[in-house]
């Protein structure tokens, strides 16, 4: 799917679901497409919030299918009335964003391969004949973080840009994610370089304050679900 049939099929979920989901937009592209988020919960909307994100990175097509099989998986688990997923529903309200950079995302479905595998935004830069910024790179950054990889190259695509939050789709996740900062309680970024799951913090060589219970947590919930699957 395209950025355009992407939001169809998002609005298509709200006629469906009217009573669990909406869609909201946060803002507009540096090529001017809608920004969006899909926001899915029942009862009290001011509950804690579990934040998803994907297709960050262009050419990442698997991260964006996936958080559309979120909601898909969300919605559908309410619909059937299944217990586990209607019991985190009526716990959390879920915000997951299908494209965070929908310039670069569309750009990859161009006629070649160079289309393909492109990796950032669409954005303007001072270099003649290169464009765009990781968007992954262009975050304000932890004080001491010395383990960050980029490259000042503008041509380059782990380019960070000139500044954090130089890239209006960057601008705009911010504002979003700080109006409802009180409310987050797990966010999760979508990717698909590797079978890897990354966990704070990833700039600095000290463990999370809650590093061994995350993991052990963590564990457990791969280990049901394989059970489940098996089961199945």
């Amino acid at each position: 799917f395209i950025h355009a049939q992407i939001e169809s099929w998002l609005n298509i979920m709200v006629r469906l679901f009217p009573e669990v989901v909406s869609v909201k937009h946060y803002g507009r592209s540096y090529e001017n497409r809608t920004l969006t988020y899909a926001k899915i919960g029942l009862g009290n909307w001011n509950k804690p919030i579990i934040f998803i994100e994907s297709g960050v990175h262009a050419r990442e097509w698997g991260s964006v299918t996936s958080a559309l099989h979120i909601i898909k998986k969300l919605l559908i688990g309410y619909r059937k009335n299944e217990e586990r997923l209607v019991h985190l529903l009526r716990r959390f309200d879920f915000y997951v964003i299908p494209v965070c950079n929908p310039d670069g995302y569309d750009y990859t479905f161009g006629p070649d391969f160079l289309h393909r595998v492109w990796r950032k935004t669409r954005s303007k830069t001072t270099a003649e004949n290169c464009v765009g910024v990781d968007m992954n790179r262009n975050f304000y950054r932890a004080k001491g973080d010395k383990h960050g990889v980029y490259s000042m190259n503008q041509c380059m695509e782990d380019y960070p840009g000139k500044r954090p939050a130089s890239e209006v789709e960057t601008t705009h996740l911010i504002r979003l994610l700080n109006s409802i900062r009180h409310r987050v309680k797990g966010y999760y970024s979508v990717h698909t370089f590797g079978q890897l799951w990354f966990i704070p913090y990833a700039y600095s060589n000290n463990l999370y304050p809650v590093f061994e219970d995350m993991v052990s947590r963590l564990v457990g919930w791969l280990f049901r679900w394989m059970v489940g699957c098996l089961l199945a």
